[in-house]
């Protein structure tokens, strides 16, 4: 299944994906430590936009992947969620090293050479089908 968004739909559904994705920058990367830093770039045409966020990546190679919460207080964990609300609102999402995905991230910038890129894209307008 695709979600399609337009107007106030897809605007909400833009703030809650990069929110997700922008918490989990802060709270899994390196971009969370005294002076770290992230990049949101948004690209766009006629039929939606892709949000990309760029952050220092990690000392150790995890990659992002949703998961659930699990065991008894699954159901009111605060975290464990934000992935799988990126799947729900998007037409898809993924991640790659930083300097991979956006030629204007400077070869010298320290998202390029260690940073990751986790990317949402998220659909407008209307569609049969």
């Amino acid at each position: 299944m695709v979600t399609v968004l337009a107007g106030a739909a897809l605007a909400d559904a833009a703030e809650m994906a990069v929110g997700e994705l922008l918490a989990n920058a802060v709270q899994h990367s390196l971009s969370g430590s005294p002076g770290g830093t992230f990049s949101v770039i948004v690209t766009g045409g006629l039929d939606g936009v892709v949000l990309h966020v760029h952050d220092l990546g990690l000392a150790r190679r995890v990659v992002p992947r949703p998961r659930r919460a699990q065991g008894p207080a699954a159901a009111t964990a605060e975290s464990g969620r934000g992935l799988e609300i990126v799947q729900l609102v998007s037409a898809g999402w993924g991640f790659c090293r930083a300097g991979v995905c956006d030629p204007s991230v400077a070869a010298g910038s320290r998202h390029a050479r260690n940073g990751r890129c986790t990317w949402v894209r998220l659909l407008s307008g209307e569609r049969e089908g």
